[in-house]
């Protein structure tokens, strides 16, 4: 086989000639899980404050899912398997598909899409699925109907759905179950080919505050949030006598870990837009803790820039703390506002939160949700996992970590 160097990646790719295709389609009996990662270099000092150097400004996509397959289908695993799973595969993409305007006669070589998507481009492969039949399409023609350069050898039904094609490399190691003996299940853990991916078109986030992002996805509430908390010491213990503890920041940063569900692809390709504009662990962003961190002894009033809060036990918690710099008021009709934190004062007991801007109208105490802590927050991980329980919904877990409330670079 003769390679050649992309040069846009980290790989060598053989021709794509020798590349087979996998003609089996997952079976929705189990999740199908796809990942995208980032690589991010996190240099953090003595006071803990970090540094994030982002090393992949491409994210590396892989996915699994099941086959299950029998009888003469068996067979033809079998054989595949045994030809050329260490070698490059073109694998269907069970969570790209998209349906049909109408079905398309055996002999044609057109077939209109629903919509056409951005991967829709002369020249990429396509996987044309209708139930437990799936075939390879190479596109050379893009306009309200996308044609092929292939001849459809049998008709297609109106149910068909046109899914992208991927490029890659089957796990050198993998597992069949045998239930009996013309039955096999398989799964499939698939490495798409870097270079290889369409190009990412990443869209500009619809909140910004104080130069940053603000992530306003709601948790699912029904999967428990978790909340860790550290705090920064060091130990000096000689394994007898006393032992000291020093503080080594003057902050204590929190990592929660939320579930968040999809009802549509939207949801799950708006969740998929943040993570590529954070770059993974790199970026930076504003999001609400979600919980009722603050309640207002008085209603807030229109011009002015305070919030009074009953007793002066907040003012000593936050006043110096630099993590806590932003709220968020919910109000009973949806919507929401946001304003930094300047100063926390001292009034006749009561603790006076000032803020960066006036509140645009008298907001009784009636029409207050929540007030939440809004900190800077960071992923802690380079890996987006997802798992799509059907082709259209899934959920995930983003885990994030609170920052110091810094100016932005």
């Amino acid at each position: 086989t003769r390679l050649q160097g992309d040069w846009n990646s980290d790989v060598c790719s053989s021709d794509l000639d020798m590349t087979r295709f996998w003609p089996f389609p997952p079976n929705w009996r189990n999740s199908v899980n796809v990942n995208y990662e980032f690589r991010t270099q996190t240099l953090t000092s003595r006071e803990k404050r970090e540094q994030r150097i982002a090393l992949r400004n491409e994210p590396r996509m892989s996915f699994s899912f099941l086959t299950t397959v029998h009888r003469n289908t068996y067979q033809a695993l079998a054989r595949e398997v045994t030809q050329g799973l260490a070698g490059d595969w073109w694998v269907m993409d069970p969570t790209t598909g998209v349906g049909v305007v109408a079905g398309a006669p055996a002999g044609g070589d057109t077939i209109t899409p629903n919509v056409i998507m951005p991967w829709m481009t002369v020249g990429r492969k396509v996987v044309l699925a209708a139930g437990s039949r799936i075939a390879l399409f190479t596109i050379n023609g893009v306009g309200a109907a996308l044609s092929f350069e292939e001849t459809f050898e049998q008709a297609w039904p109106a149910w068909t759905k046109i899914n992208l094609a991927r490029r890659g490399w089957i796990a050198p190691t993998s597992t069949m179950t045998l239930p009996v003996n013309n039955l096999a299940e398989m799964t499939v853990n698939f490495e798409t080919m870097p270079g290889s991916e369409p190009v990412q078109i990443i869209e500009p986030p619809t909140a910004l505050f104080n130069g940053r992002e603000i992530f306003l996805k709601r948790p699912n509430w029904q999967e428990t949030p978790q909340a860790t908390l550290e705090a920064y010491r060091e130990i000096v213990d000689y394994g007898k006598g006393r032992i000291g503890s020093f503080s080594m920041a003057d902050f204590l940063p929190v990592t929660r870990k939320f579930t968040y569900h999809g009802k549509d692809r939207t949801e799950l390709e708006s969740i998929r837009q943040f993570f590529l504009r954070m770059t993974g662990q790199q970026g930076e962003f504003y999001m609400p803790t979600w919980a009722d961190d603050i309640t207002p002894k008085a209603g807030l009033v229109s011009g002015q820039n305070t919030l009074r809060v009953d007793g002066l036990a907040f003012r000593d918690a936050y006043q110096d703390d630099t993590i806590h710099k932003a709220i968020a008021v919910l109000r009973s009709n949806g919507s929401m506002l946001f304003r930094s934190v300047t100063g926390i004062s001292a009034d006749d007991g009561d603790s006076i939160v000032t803020v960066g801007s006036a509140w645009p109208a008298n907001i009784p105490v009636t029409d207050i949700v929540s007030i939440s802590w809004m900190p800077v927050w960071r992923l802690m991980s380079d890996t987006l996992s997802v798992e799509w329980l059907t082709d259209e919904k899934g959920q995930l877990v983003l885990t994030m970590k609170m920052l110091e409330d810094l100016p932005g670079e």
